[in-house]
């Protein structure tokens, strides 16, 4: 009561009894009564669920155990175990008997003792693992104290005998915080972002978004559909979501869970279409939907991923994302990477064959690569601190590679030039690769790159249009290097992108636009068409005297059609169409131009 001087113990044996080793995380929340009469509210953790919910209404004085949250089959608010993380309170302001709490997710049928195979609605009326809340009445008898405060659009069994939401509405699940609003609306946060209930004391409410234009979803793997331009990414804890058209910002969900890598097929299975795959956490309903130009889908299938001949049977446990690859050359033709293999298919993941036991990094980016012009056999994929690399067809199996063969940093992605399969690129956390000769040896091209700051590297793609650029999604941006300087001149690409983390790359040449996903403010894209085509300036060597570099400035002015956007150390830009040379004994360097019209 001295602002932190000192202290008073005032938990009882039986909260002293729960704070013990184990325990996970501690939340209180003080209600608007004061002094000597307030109200508060301690929720305990342990083993990862609610295993305690206390309240005091003498401010500490006295305490006393309220009911649990939970409904049939004893199922809590912590069905996922998460409770060290997914865990809110906070006490009513308007009724010092009433607090609020919030889990992580919803039990399906089997966790609720009706079945052995996940499926809904459960007991409450939820069709998916949305969010988990209760109100806890302590003026209530012991047992009839918490109800939920989510779906129960009617009195199912698991609603206590009422109503509780209007349309069956819930938040996402994993709750991290709540608070009220002046007019006793609630606000939550949690995983899927900002949410509020219009009447959380009442039985006709519902849940609604509030997100509004607050872009902050980590998404770490997308693609893009030339056919209909509709981006596709896979998103952490927030499944997997499509643009509802083109370039809008508004974003559909077409799955949940953890989402997986998501990938395009152009022109598949006829011209004119596009087939999306994606799927959940450990490959979780894998699915394939073929889409027209306007983005109406025409059908939907679960690729069977049956073994042929002596492969085994992929297995996806314990992989949060599962890396795919679309040929570049044959739409139908993929990669799959389990937890036992990478596999190869030929008929749209209906058949699948085990052309490596290497395991590929399941963190999202682009670890794998497959097809290109003449070759639509060449593959690469990354294997730990390895390149693995074929450039024939099967039966031949890939070639592992150490591009740098001295750190052990895992290799993080790949691309191959799609015009050429001997060559291809890779990158690690500080390091990028390349390789001439069909992945038998690499160098580093790296350059000037890591001086440029980018922080760490994670993921790589390739634009083949208007001269050849190689680009790098890393912590700080996306950095790109051009064919003409050897891809070891480096150079940030584009303006206004947010400073998060870039975790993957796609380029479509179609549309001659790059997409960047990013971990906490969504897709961005750039277009490079109409003035993108970037060109190499290189000024040859000019030895200068002394005095003439104490007195020279040495510049070149641009003519209309360019706009300087890159530069070498020591190059200086000023307004965009001049460039100015630091005063040096010896003149050189490359610099980038981007040029008004693409060759």
């Amino acid at each position: 009561i001295d602002t932190g001087a000192n202290w008073t113990k005032v938990s009882d044996a039986t909260i002293n009894a729960l704070l013990v080793a184990g325990v996970n995380r501690v939340e209180i929340s003080v209600g608007n009564a004061g002094g000597a009469t307030a109200n508060v509210y301690v929720a305990i953790c342990g083993g990862e669920v609610l295993n305690g919910l206390f309240r005091s209404g003498d401010a500490g004085g006295t305490w006393t155990a309220l009911d649990l949250p939970k409904t049939t089959n004893n199922i809590g608010i912590h069905p996922g175990t998460q409770c060290s993380t997914h865990l809110s309170i906070v006490a009513d302001p308007a009724d010092a008997n009433v607090v609020y709490v919030g889990g992580d997710r919803q039990p399906d049928n089997p966790e609720e003792g009706g079945g052995a195979m996940p499926q809904f609605p459960n007991s409450l009326g939820a069709n998916n693992y949305t969010g988990r809340l209760f109100r806890v009445d302590a003026s209530q008898a012991g047992g009839s104290q918490a109800k939920p405060i989510t779906h129960c659009m009617t009195a199912l069994a698991g609603c206590g005998g009422s109503q509780r939401t209007a349309t069956n509405s819930a938040p996402h699940a994993d709750s991290r915080e709540m608070v009220f609003m002046a007019n006793g609306s609630l606000v939550e946060a949690d995983d899927g972002g900002v949410y509020r209930h219009t009447l959380p004391g009442g039985t006709t409410g519902d849940w609604v978004s509030v997100n509004g234009n607050l872009a902050a979803i980590e998404q770490h793997d997308g693609d893009y559909d030339t056919i209909s331009n509709i981006l596709i990414s896979g998103n952490q804890d927030n499944a997997v979501t499509q643009q509802n058209t083109t370039a809008s910002t508004i974003w559909a969900n077409i799955d949940s869970g953890d989402g997986g890598d998501t990938v395009v097929a152009v022109n598949d299975p006829i011209a004119g279409q596009s087939t999306r795959y994606f799927s959940s956490q450990n490959n979780g309903g894998l699915r394939r939907q073929v889409y027209d130009a306007a983005n109406a889908m025409q059908s939907e299938a679960n690729p069977t991923l049956t073994p042929v001949g002596m492969s085994p049977v992929p297995n996806f446990m314990m992989r949060f994302i599962t890396p795919y690859a679309v040929n570049r050359v044959t739409p139908s033709r993929l990669l799959i990477a389990a937890a036992n293999g990478v596999y190869e298919s030929a008929d749209r993941l209906d058949s699948v064959s085990q052309i490596s036991t290497a395991v590929v990094p399941a963190s999202g980016g682009r670890p794998m690569a497959y097809g290109a012009v003449g070759n639509a056999d060449a593959l690469y994929f990354a294997s730990g601190d390895k390149v693995h690399a074929r450039t024939v067809a099967a039966p031949i199996a890939p070639t592992a590679t150490d591009p740098d063969g001295a750190s052990a940093d895992a290799i993080l992605g790949v691309v191959i030039d799609p015009d050429n399969a001997q060559v291809a690129f890779a990158v690690d956390v500080n390091q990028v690769f390349r390789t001439t000769n069909g992945g038998t040896s690499y160098g580093d091209v790296t350059g000037n790159l890591l001086a440029l700051t980018p922080g760490a590297l994670r993921t790589i793609g390739y634009v083949n249009s208007g001269g050849d650029r190689l680009v790098v999604g890393a912590d700080k941006g996306v950095f790109a290097a051009t064919e003409a300087s050897g891809f070891v001149t480096w150079a940030k690409l584009g303006t206004a992108l947010p400073n998060a983390p870039v975790f993957d790359l796609a380029y479509d040449l179609a549309d001659n636009q790059l997409s960047a996903a990013t971990l906490g403010r969504g897709t961005w894209t750039l277009s490079l068409a109409g003035g993108g085509c970037v060109a190499d300036l290189v000024l040859a060597n000019q030895t200068l005297t002394t005095a003439q570099v104490q007195k020279a400035t040495n510049t070149i002015t641009l003519g209309p059609n360019f706009v300087a956007n890159a530069a070498a150390p020591g190059v200086q830009l000023v307004a965009g169409q001049k460039i100015v040379f630091g005063a040096t004994t010896t003149l050189r360097g490359v610099f980038s131009a981007t040029i008004g019209a693409c060759p």
